[in-house]
């Protein structure tokens, strides 16, 4: 990625959150964003990733403007951890998984995802390896779910007898797979 002068503005403020901010991101780079609040580092991920476009500069990616790639394209060529992502109350497997839920894939495909994300030490303390059932901080199921389904979820998480909690640094990893497909 490369951004020229970009400056975006969200629809409705009266000022921006990004003001002509240029840098380069080079093919295989890890790039972490930190800053103060405000700084913009939410913005400029949600620009990467084409949530929102910019208001002003361009965003390249080998040379040609973001934009005209497909969305679906950009999406699957990026990865984004945050530090709240959030984990579902089903198997350490099944929360792999569904990041691939495109194609069905075996449980030697997810242990691969799971060693390239960094996150093989977190399944090698689980008793049950991928099938340990996950649960969510705060005891939170699902968001955007009526109250009823939260406590129907609570209860069917709470009687399985192979559930664990993970550190926001664990979720980090889990989520961290990089996974190819043979074509």
């Amino acid at each position: 990625f490369r951004r020229r002068n970009v400056s975006f503005r969200y629809p409705g403020a009266d000022k921006d959150a990004l003001k002509d901010v240029s840098f380069t991101i080079q093919p295989g780079q890890l790039v972490v964003i930190v800053g103060v609040n405000g700084s913009g580092k939410s913005s400029t991920v949600k620009l990467l990733t084409r949530l929102y476009d910019p208001t002003g500069g361009t965003i390249l990616f080998d040379d040609h403007p973001l934009p005209s790639y497909k969305l679906d394209d950009v999406r699957r060529c990026t990865a984004v951890l945050r530090q709240d992502h959030p984990i579902l109350p089903v198997s350490l497997g099944e929360n792999v998984a569904m990041g691939l839920a495109e194609r069905a894939v075996s449980d030697a495909q997810i242990q691969e995802a799971v060693r390239q994300g960094g996150a093989a030490h977190l399944m090698s303390k689980q008793t049950h390896g991928l099938d340990t059932v996950l649960t969510p901080k705060n005891g939170s199921y699902l968001h955007n779910s009526s109250e009823k389904k939260n406590e129907e979820l609570k209860k069917i998480s709470e009687e399985h007898n192979k559930h664990t909690w993970l550190s926001g640094g664990e979720t980090q990893r889990l989520s961290a797979y990089v996974f190819s497909y043979p074509s």
